[in-house]
């Protein structure tokens, strides 16, 4: 048994642990983290493990890549995370990717303002600018303002980007 399949196996097994946390099904924490299940900041945790996969995976890829070149990190991405790419990017932070856009950009950090909250109390709409430097985008509505500043965040995103 080669490096690489020991990678691939460690990296299937990461891949397939972050998918079935995020599903929330069939998911029971072993191990290290067993010890947080039963306390309170299990999101918290949750978070926290994410990352840590994500951050193993990038490590493992760089040492691949050192070790082998592209192809073998090529086959490896393929096989494992992009077989999830479609759940993936149903849950994707617009706002985070608005931000990285702007710093990858050399644009100033975008700023939401909730320009109109509308409807009862029980029933609410938040209506959300973007404002980049000197320049107000089209608003994103939600019935919170977590989600009314996605939605502006995806239309700045679609403007800046075509």
């Amino acid at each position: 048994m080669n490096g690489y399949y020991v990678i691939g196996i460690l990296l299937a097994l990461v891949i397939s642990g972050t998918f079935v946390l995020r599903k929330k099904k069939n998911f029971k924490v072993t191990g290290p983290l067993a010890l947080f299940h039963t306390k309170q900041g299990i999101r918290i945790i949750e978070k926290i493990a994410n990352k840590q996969q994500a951050n193993l995976y990038e490590s493992l890829i760089g040492a691949l890549y050192l070790d082998g070149g592209l192809h073998p990190c090529k086959e490896l991405i393929l096989s494992t995370i992009w077989t999830h790419r479609i759940e993936a990017w149903k849950s994707t932070n617009y706002k985070g990717r608005l931000i990285e856009y702007c710093h990858s950009s050399s644009l100033r950090a975008p700023k939401f303002q909730v320009s109109n909250i509308t409807g009862p109390d029980h029933q609410k709409i938040f209506e959300v600018h973007v404002q980049i430097d000197d320049k107000i985008f089209p608003p994103g509505m939600g019935s919170n303002k977590k989600t009314a500043e996605q939605s502006a965040a995806q239309n700045t995103l679609e403007i800046l980007t075509n």
